[in-house]
């Protein structure tokens, strides 16, 4: 009897043991899915973009200030701008703390930044005094992705842009070019230059097509006997 009370109580012990395993393995399952924090990394690393071109939000001529951000080898690098000429080169670091994300050249300076909108403050104060940009008066620059053309100043941009593709930075050219025909697609002169920085860059198809449109418009304004024979020439080709 005392052996099978023995062999009972072993029995009922390794179903107790197993019903413990199982229960475990029903609450804490195996997940190859990534955790919560690791999700909102990866979320942050897929939305925080800062590649791009970014003028300042307020026009003014004596602030004729820009900056350009593109990444190289996993690196940020800027160049910054006074007009249509580059006057500065570096590195950019990030540092995001999640709300708080910052901004610094060179760690020479740092700067806010929020989405797609980098704010300077260039002067400092009586106690603190220091200048970071000069060719530009403002106290606070804000620099955003999203330029809005006004037709008042609407000459300007597409005057920065021209020379911008004379002196050979086609990319740049084309980022303030295609910012004015979105806004203001009636602006002719827009499509040659257009058309010529995207030549310059050796894309000939999308050449080709602005100008056709460039070519369509001056003919619907009657001007059809101004055309350049280069851009006719290159339409053909």
């Amino acid at each position: 009897m005392k052996n099978k009370g023995i062999f009972f109580l072993f029995i009922v012990s390794v179903f107790f043991i197993q019903c413990q395993a199982t229960r475990k393995d029903k609450e804490t399952p195996v997940s190859n899915q990534p955790s919560p924090k690791d999700m909102e990394k990866r979320i942050t690393q897929n939305l925080f973009s800062i590649e791009g071109i970014y003028f300042p939000d307020e026009f003014s001529e004596d602030c004729d200030f820009w900056v350009k951000i593109h990444s190289d080898n996993n690196e940020y690098n800027y160049t910054f701008f006074n007009g249509f000429k580059p006057t500065k080169t570096g590195k950019l670091f990030l540092k995001d703390n999640g709300k708080d994300k910052q901004l610094s050249f060179d760690n020479d300076f740092r700067c806010k930044y929020t989405k797609d909108t980098i704010l300077i403050q260039n002067h400092g104060n009586s106690m603190n005094d220091y200048e970071r940009i000069v060719y530009c008066d403002f106290k606070f620059i804000r620099l955003v992705k999203d330029l809005t053309i006004t037709h008042e100043h609407l000459t300007f941009y597409n005057d920065k842009a021209y020379y911008l593709e004379q002196s050979g930075l086609y990319e740049e050219a084309i980022n303030l070019l295609e910012k004015i025909i979105n806004q203001h697609p009636n602006r002719t002169v827009a499509y040659i230059n257009l058309g010529d920085a995207y030549w310059g860059l050796g894309n000939k198809d999308k050449a080709q097509q602005t100008y056709k449109t460039y070519v369509k418009q001056m003919k619907a304004n009657a001007k059809g006997t101004k055309i350049p024979k280069q851009v006719l020439e290159r339409i053909e080709e």
